[in-house]
């Protein structure tokens, strides 16, 4: 199983997400207990999930065979709104 390693810093741009409490509660758990912002746990959450995708999830499910549909379909299905 693939380790999941938290960097300390990053450049990039702002996003606003709405996220179920239980996974804010998870999340900041983690942040204190790293002592890391909210942020970068999040950032490296999905960094991790996107680079350990099983093959199946990489595919383009609606056939546009575009590279912003494969990245938009495996975000989507990273955070749960992709349902096949």
């Amino acid at each position: 199983m693939n380790k999941l390693k938290i960097p300390e810093n990053h450049s990039g741009i702002s996003k606003t997400l709405r996220l179920p409490e239980n996974i804010v509660d998870n999340i900041q758990s983690l942040a204190n207990l790293k002592n890391l912002s909210f942020n970068r746990v999040v950032i490296s959450l999905l960094e991790f999930s996107l680079n350990n995708l099983d093959e199946e999830d990489k595919e383009d499910p609606d056939g546009r065979g575009t590279e912003k549909c494969r990245v938009e379909c495996r975000v989507a299905r990273v955070i749960g709104l992709w349902q096949n």
